[in-house]
């Protein structure tokens, strides 16, 4: 694995957990003004279910991993739907930065399938 490979894997890996947090993010964000005691429970549940598919059917190492073209086509969705949504909620930095961090998921999902 040369540099760039490793820069790649890192912003992806980044963007990632940027996919997970932004998700529980914005759940939070959505419940919190009609039941603020539930929105921490429903945030770490939705980190819990995005954790839980991910690591079922996008991680390398899945077990029952998609094929390419879907797996990338739903997480460029996920990503942008995450970012699109906090920055209706009024993250606007955080949505901003997922809706760039889609770059960064796309390729390295593509660009590093032969290193997995």
């Amino acid at each position: 694995m040369n540099l760039y490979q490793w820069v790649l894997a890192a912003l992806t890996f980044i963007s990632e957990i940027g996919l997970w947090v932004g998700v529980g993010r914005m759940v939070w964000l959505w419940v919190r003004p009609s039941y603020p005691a539930l929105a921490w429970i429903l945030a770490a549940l939705s980190v819990g279910l995005v954790l839980l598919l991910w690591v079922l059917f996008f991680a390398p190492k899945a077990e029952h991993r998609l094929a390419q073209l879907p797996r990338v086509a739903l997480i460029v969705a996920m990503t942008l739907l995450t970012g699109l949504g906090l920055y209706r909620l009024g993250d606007k930095t955080f949505g901003l930065l997922l809706l760039a961090a889609t770059l960064f998921l796309a390729a390295g999902q593509i660009l590093l399938e032969d290193l997995s």
